[in-house]
């Protein structure tokens, strides 16, 4: 390992005192100003006018390449013929709202409040998008900073990493001329990631024709809240409820003469849907028969989940509606939630606690005719994610239904290599600073590295970050006195690289 001094150069004050890098207090600033930017996945472009103005005000040059955005900086005097690194991180985040809550993400930041040990959203009512505002506000200090020695950066910003993987599906080949990537989109403090699950996300769409409601039907809308959810990834391994599988549960199982008029739940395909509801129709005379089945039935679901979902809600009350779907669409709808898998759906035999392939349904909805299902697939093998993503289709009939799917995004999992020089160097580096051992993790989310390691076969890549807690949920915070290790660390491998 070779660890190269900055020279003299105008990064210092007058005489010869070296100016100190700047303190990690101007990460926190910028991951305020990051969170002021609306940025949901697959709307980034305020985003990427935030980058533009950062880098034109700077110097620095900016190239975009199919919606990524990457900027560059000449190295520190001294450090010009240290090998190009690339940071990386993403720019758009999970928006989760509590129930009720009245936001626009499209248009609004997150407001974020600092207790002095952790950072969140205020009031805790919104995901806070520490997933990965705060990997870029690293990124961003770095490209800033005035004392950080460091040999050549090229700093790429991917978009859409949380649903779907786009941006770095997307980037050109060969436009990384970096032989080390570190990447910053990790959510634990002294770990490195050594795998990631792969993925396929899929839309299953069913198009349905709507009859009028009788004059001896009920109307009741059935809502279930308060699930905790989590990313679909990791918490998936909790055990927890989904909110929109509960809902479904039980409207199948009162499948005969019941019609649905509307049904919601879920915020993104890679969130546990922390609630759903659904507005039914059933005959008049099964009202209140149905309503005690519906109670009686969340009741023993609370008690089953009361490990995991400690705020389950549950309510049913009278509505009004005038048309509902027919009888076959609805009954189609109900199998096809039934049938398809939710949650962990084979152990892996490696490791011990992960899955080897899992499932979520996060998102249902109806609009314009249409009935469209989110799935995330996740696993470590492509086969056995085929064969569930398969599962799916055969529980809606697709094929002999008018039911079709789409899917839309996939990428295969992801091995670090533990014997490159990054990875060791790396490794060494935090030993050093910390004293402890640097963790080897395995994790079911996906990452961009899958889609890295395909396009840059011989790049040696390295993933770290700060404790981030609970992300894609309400109660998403990140550790302040973590965001300060992560900031030594990032100084010291940009030291160290050679």
């Amino acid at each position: 390992m070779m660890i190269v001094a900055c020279s003299d150069n105008d990064d210092q004050s007058s005489g010869d005192m070296p100016v100190p890098p700047e303190s990690y207090e101007t990460v926190l600033n910028y991951f305020k100003e990051i969170n002021a930017v609306p940025r949901p996945s697959r709307h980034e472009d305020k985003m990427r006018e935030y980058l533009r103005g950062f880098a034109q005000a700077r110097g620095l040059r900016l190239v975009e390449d199919n919606g990524n955005i990457i900027i560059y900086k000449d190295a520190t005097t001294g450090m010009e013929n240290i090998p190009m690194v690339c940071l990386q991180t993403h720019m758009d985040m999970v928006c989760v709202a509590a129930d009720g809550y009245d936001i626009d993400f499209l248009t609004q930041g997150i407001e974020q409040y600092n207790d002095g040990q952790f950072i969140w959203s205020k009031d805790r009512k919104t995901s806070l998008g520490a997933d990965d505002g705060i990997g870029m506000a690293i990124v961003l200090a770095v490209l800033d900073s005035k004392g950080v020695a460091h040999g050549p950066l090229e700093c790429l910003f991917t978009w859409n990493e949380e649903d779907g993987l786009d941006g770095s599906a997307a980037l050109s080949p060969d436009i990384l001329k970096s032989p080390y990537m570190i990447n910053i989109d990790w959510e634990g403090e002294g770990e490195t990631c050594t795998g990631t699950a792969g993925g396929i996300m899929m839309a299953i769409m069913m198009p349905y024709q709507t009859e009028t409601v009788g004059d001896d039907c009920a109307v009741l809308k059935l809502r279930i809240a308060g699930v905790a959810g989590g990313h679909s990834g990791v918490a998936i391994t909790n055990g927890g409820a989904s909110a929109i599988k509960l809902l479904d549960d039980f409207l199948n199982s009162e499948a005969d003469g019941l019609r649905i008029a509307d049904i919601d739940g879920g915020s993104a395909p890679n969130a546990i849907a922390t609630s759903a509801e659904a507005t039914v129709v059933v005959p008049y005379v099964q009202k209140e028969l149905f309503t005690e089945r519906f109670n009686a039935f969340m009741l023993e679901a609370q008690q089953q989940y009361a490990q995991t979902d400690l705020d389950m809600t549950y309510t049913v009350e009278p509505a009004q509606t005038t048309a509902c779907m027919k009888a076959a669409e609805t009954n189609l709808l109900l199998k096809g939630l039934s049938v398809a898998p939710q949650g962990v759906i084979e152990w892996s035999t490696e490791v011990e606690g992960m899955f080897e392939t899992s499932n979520n349904v996060g998102v249902v909805g109806m609009a314009d005719g249409i009935c469209t299902v989110n799935y995330y697939v996740r696993g470590f093998n492509d086969e056995k994610m085929d064969g569930v993503a398969d599962s799916i289709e055969q529980a809606y009939e697709v094929g002999t239904s008018p039911a079709v799917s789409d899917r839309y995004s996939s990428y295969s999992a992801w091995t670090a290599d533990l014997n490159s020089s990054l990875m060791r160097m790396a490794r060494e580096v935090w030993k050093s600073l910390f004293g402890t051992e640097m963790q080897l993790v395995r994790v079911g989310g996906g990452m961009e590295t899958s889609n890295f390691a395909v396009s840059y076969p011989s790049m040696q890549i390295f993933t770290f970050g700060p404790n981030v807690y609970d992300a894609h949920t309400i109660n998403e915070h990140v550790e302040i006195g973590s965001i300060e290790h992560a900031w030594e660390y990032t100084l010291e491998l940009l030291k160290n690289i050679y």
